[in-house]
């Protein structure tokens, strides 16, 4: 499921002020195993009844907040568990199905338009570089590199360096052929 909502301001689905899952994303952004999250919340558990009745009490959501719209993506099965695995092919996934539902939902976005400075930094980052790297190979501080990265996020609407990377390859800023997908998931899974 999905669900996209503009500003703080949820669809007026009767049942949604009691989901658990979206209670926890207007606290935090991010990955959520729903047993962790319907444990923290006790007060919800008619909520909870209904989801087993459905047998959607199992799963893992993830939330993203851009330009003040979030987006929630549900990912749930009867039989799923915690998992590594799982976690880890997700947080490389969602990004891409948040920016297709963006487009898809959000067809009036604005154009996004980096410096050439940010553009070059943005290319270091999809090949794997952190910022001390970065720092070295353009001979400028990390402060410097970090303040550029911070400017990168805001205005791609990322909150981390994967979903800088697959923004600006969705829109066009940087070209998937250019990137060193190899070193950019390993370093990304280290970090």
């Amino acid at each position: 499921g999905c669900i996209i909502e503009q500003s703080s301001h949820l669809c007026t689905c009767p049942v949604l002020p009691y989901d658990p899952i979206t209670r926890e994303f207007r606290v935090r952004a991010g990955m959520q195993f729903w047993e962790d999250t319907f444990k923290k919340y006790t007060d919800a558990s008619n909520y909870m009844s209904l989801c087993r009745d459905f047998r959607v009490d199992k799963g893992y959501s993830f939330g993203f907040v851009s330009n003040g719209i979030t987006c929630i993506l549900d990912f749930a099965s009867p039989i799923m568990k915690r998992s590594q695995y799982t976690e880890t092919i997700l947080k490389y996934i969602t990004p891409h199905f948040d920016q297709a539902l963006r487009r898809i939902f959000l067809q009036n976005s604005t154009k996004i338009i980096l410096t050439p400075r940010e553009r070059e930094i943005l290319k270091w980052i999809s090949s794997g570089k952190q910022n001390w790297d970065i720092s070295v190979i353009l001979s400028i501080s990390i402060e410097t590199i970090k303040f550029h990265v911070k400017n990168i996020y805001k205005k791609l609407g990322a909150t981390n360096r994967v979903e800088a990377v697959a923004m600006a390859i969705q829109n066009n800023l940087i070209r998937l052929e250019t990137c060193n997908i190899q070193a950019f998931v390993k370093e990304s899974a280290r970090s």
